[in-house]
């Protein structure tokens, strides 16, 4: 009897978990969508590893466009303005800079894609314990992994709006990787329109990336399920005499970058993962060249992905 009462309570077990699921991936198209059409500002600490830094965001909406200036208040000034797709950068006493026009660069709370949904077929949306955060009621959601390509993705939603106020990401021991949490939080009052000019015409900036040659031959790779390619370029890099081939990919929450160039006498062919804070990196020796994959991603994706390249 006992065992019948089981297998007879196991289609509603199985109704409420898939209820539970149901009602966390509402939750996160409603993040999704709040992230893109709410006004807002407020200051936010984010920590990478053992690095802290304390930033302002401002988010305002005109018609379609939206319009963020992030400030880094702590360390070196650093200030991001993104006008729709374009995205300006001004280092303190350095000249601005355009950066790469990518759908890709999100600045938090807009962490999730438009679609959130997308994210399914690799994470497992679930509904966390009511919190409070910024003195706002919220609760959480996690995006767990299906595999051992990506990280766990823990957001606190606000009840009222939606908007993400904290997110983690946690490694594979549970050990957080990144973190982002708004100390305080203005949502609904549009920020100053006049906080948003530039004062230098965006198309008279330079850019941080040269226009995209590959050279020589023909390059192959295969990323892991689920990772995409979002940017291919040649990009300059400190300590490197001539550019590098770069290419991003991402599964809509997790990015890797992939770098390929010609390998340098003085790397003995060295191989081999290691890590720099919470990103990950791992570099291979390929015929003359050296492939380095870094991200905060599982070693698995960077081994894998590093792996697969080779010139056709």
């Amino acid at each position: 009897m006992g065992r019948l009462r089981f297998w007879l309570g196991l289609p509603l077990i199985v109704i409420c978990h898939l209820a539970w699921a149901d009602n966390a991936a509402d939750l996160l198209a409603r993040a999704a969508h709040a992230a893109r059409t709410l006004d807002y500002s407020g200051i936010y600490l984010y920590r990478n590893g053992d690095h802290i830094e304390v930033m302002s965001i401002a988010h305002r909406v005109d018609g379609k466009t939206d319009k963020i200036k992030v400030d880094v208040l702590d360390g070196p000034h650093r200030e991001f303005l993104q006008l729709g797709n374009q995205v300006l950068c001004r280092l303190e006493n350095g000249p601005p800079i355009r950066l790469e026009n990518t759908a890709l660069r999100r600045f938090f709370p807009s962490l999730l894609p438009a679609d959130p949904s997308k994210l399914f077929a690799y994470y497992q949306p679930v509904l966390g314990s009511a919190s409070s955060v910024a003195g706002r009621p919220c609760q959480e959601v996690r995006l767990m992994p299906k595999d051992a390509y990506r990280y766990t993705h823990v957001l606190w939603l606000d009840d009222a709006t939606g908007l993400p106020l904290k997110a983690r990401v946690l490694d594979d021991e549970g050990r957080v990787v990144a973190f982002y949490v708004f100390s305080q939080i203005s949502i609904g009052t549009p920020p100053a329109e006049n906080i948003f000019r530039f004062d230098t015409p965006p198309g008279s900036l330079p850019t941080a990336v040269l226009p995209e040659t590959f050279s020589p031959g023909r390059w192959a790779m295969h990323p892991p399920p689920g990772y995409h390619e979002v940017l291919k370029t040649r990009r300059p890099l400190p300590g490197r005499s001539t550019p590098v081939n770069h290419i991003i990919f991402t599964d809509g929450l997790s990015t890797v970058s992939l770098f390929i160039e010609p390998a340098s006498a003085r790397d003995g062919g060295i191989s081999g993962l290691s890590q720099d804070g919470s990103v990950k990196v791992y570099s291979r020796r390929y015929q003359a060249y050296r492939v380095t994959a870094m991200g905060e991603v599982p070693a698995a994706t960077l081994i894998d992905l590093a792996n697969s390249v080779e010139l056709k």
